[in-house]
């Protein structure tokens, strides 16, 4: 799908909505004309209901192959909010709108959709498909948060080395060299980015690691026998840092408090990795290798792990009420993939995968996949195993739960 596609468990599919959602249909009387922006009727939830789900999905013309996608740049393409399954935005997607058709260059926060597109010479952001903000550097979001009117971001350099964390598209911190571990986290108002700077000497390079916080920038205190740093967080008033060590066959994670070492399966090295902050403490997901397959891993905030079969790679993860949700899409297309919730493994319904990183959300003990097909069909929005179809053909890159 644009790089992967996926398979649906048996079952009776309810349709979100039963009216196409073109633009012309949608109605034009609604459409802003200066941004192509269709905007659809306010809709206020029962005073019954606790929470909201958002679903952005890609929405091509009817009957163009959305997966080859031969047509790309040139092909009318639109990518619609809703909003418990009603359409309530529609922003128009290429070149000349200033959005991306691709699912990692917006995101759904409280609502409200946030894209930003790069030509050459700018990194654009809009708000619902409205001018929010640009600045002249293409840059590639790897991290972003609002936290009141304030939007954060980390961008890595499209033309070279180096990143920026931004607010509101003003620099905080820049540097040529180095990068961030793509965390913002927040101590009440002032953000914290840990991010490493190599320091070159006729020695050779070696990294230096450091924290912003408030501001204030100061180098992290890390142990002598480190032989590599995987990812750095900021949790309850603390710096974790996952690390190997010398000597210590097993990662670590280390805190100002204690050390602690991961369960490691036998005959495996560690591949990749990345921390997620939950309240109760730290998950980890990662990959490993036995030399000749890599295996997908998740350790829960007590470091021990999970191993999901070959062939299995993480597509979205999210938080929930103890630990963290996955959906697992299998290297082979005729393979079912997984999702997994407080580490029960359910078979993906057959026919369809999981296309975006972002395309998963937990609240009031509610789980939501958005789900795309393999081949024909509409996507689907897997809600604790019942399945929704949206009106669109193309796929769903991001699902949003809000608590009210």
């Amino acid at each position: 799908m644009k790089q992967y596609l996926m398979k649906i468990m048996p079952g009776v599919i309810v349709c979100f909505a039963t009216v196409s959602c073109s633009l012309v249909e949608l109605g034009a009387e609604q459409k802003d004309e200066q941004n192509g922006v269709w905007n659809g009727p306010s809709i206020s939830p029962p005073s019954t209901v606790r929470s909201i789900t958002f679903v952005s999905a890609f929405d091509y013309v009817e009957g163009y192959d959305w997966r080859a996608d031969s047509e790309k740049g040139e092909v009318k393409c639109s990518l619609v909010v809703f909003q418990e399954g009603l359409p309530i935005l529609k922003v128009p997607v290429g070149e000349e709108y200033r959005v991306s058709s691709d699912p990692d260059m917006h995101r759904i926060v409280e609502g409200h959709l946030y894209t930003d597109y790069s030509t050459d010479a700018e990194t654009i952001f809009k708000k619902d498909g409205k001018p929010l903000f640009s600045y002249p550097k293409p840059e590639m979001i790897c991290a972003f948060d609002v936290l009141g009117d304030d939007v954060h971001t980390i961008g890595h350099s499209r033309t070279g080395s180096g990143f920026s964390y931004r607010v509101n598209g003003e620099v905080v911190l820049e540097r040529e060299l180095g990068y961030t571990f793509e965390h913002i986290a927040f101590d009440n108002s002032a953000a914290v980015i840990a991010f490493s700077e190599p320091i070159v000497s006729a020695e050779g390079s070696f990294e230096r690691y450091y924290v912003m916080q408030g501001g204030n920038i100061s180098q992290i205190a890390l142990r002598d026998d480190i032989k590599k740093v995987w990812d750095i967080v900021y949790h309850d008033g603390e710096l974790y840092y996952l690390a190997s060590l010398t000597g210590i066959s097993a990662p670590v994670i280390v805190s100002q408090q204690k050390m602690t070492a991961l369960s490691m399966p036998e005959s495996r090295t560690l591949v990749s990795c990345r921390m997620n902050v939950l309240p109760e403490g730290i998950s980890i997901e990662g990959v490993l290798s036995d030399g000749n397959q890599i295996q997908s891993v998740l350790w829960d905030v007590n470091c021990q792990h999970q191993l999901f079969p070959m062939g299995m790679t993480f597509a979205s993860l999210c938080p929930g009420e103890d630990g963290l949700h996955c959906a697992m899409n299998p290297v082979s297309k005729d393979a079912a993939g997984l999702i997994c919730r407080s580490g029960e493994s359910l078979d993906m319904p057959s026919g369809y995968v999981c296309v975006s990183r972002s395309a998963m959300d937990f609240c009031c003990g509610i789980l939501s996949v958005g789900l795309s097909p393999f081949e024909g069909g509409k996507p689907v929005l897997w809600v604790d195993g019942q399945l929704k179809e949206l009106p669109v053909n193309g796929y769903i890159s991001c699902v949003s739960s809000q608590l009210l």
